[in-house]
């Protein structure tokens, strides 16, 4: 069955990622978030989720193997963590969308490629939005002024 959204109770800093999916999610029905493992991607996206099914999750995986449209089954917004272990899912998500899914209704984090493509790219249909490593770019420090060529590498320092 699907967890409640629930974020651990460590301090959530936020990226520039999520500034992007808030006015995003206003206006688009399913957005992907793709980025590198442990940039924080679920984190980042079930602070907005209702329902989450997080797929590294075998009896998790099962249901939905089983019964792809218990996706749908909940009201709000939808997080589908690691969407590419049962690819099929992308096109269910994309066939919603196109029967008219409300903004904000669908969230897919991964980061790893899918083991099998899904039928169709989602273009038009899923946005994608990547998040990078990068914490000090990302808001961790919101108040400094970085000098860029002090980032530099082989600055002479």
């Amino acid at each position: 069955m699907p967890k409640r959204a629930t974020v651990r109770e460590v301090e959530y800093r936020r990226r520039i990622a999520d500034e992007e999916l808030d006015a995003l999610m206003g206006d688009l029905p399913a957005l992907a978030l793709e980025g590198a493992r442990g940039v924080g991607k679920t984190a980042t996206a079930s602070r907005r989720a209702d329902t989450v099914f997080e797929l590294d999750d075998p009896g998790q995986r099962e249901v939905l193997v089983a019964d792809t449209s218990m996706v749908d089954a909940g009201d709000g917004t939808v997080l589908i963590d690691e969407w590419q272990r049962h690819p099929p899912l992308w096109d269910f998500v994309r066939r919603r969308v196109d029967a008219g899914a409300p903004p904000g209704r669908f969230l897919l984090t991964g980061s790893a490629e899918p083991t099998s493509e899904p039928a169709h790219s989602g273009a038009g249909r899923i946005v994608r939005l990547r998040m990078r490593p990068s914490a000090w770019l990302s808001g961790a420090w919101p108040n400094r002024r970085w000098d860029w060529a002090q980032c530099s590498v082989g600055n002479g320092r």
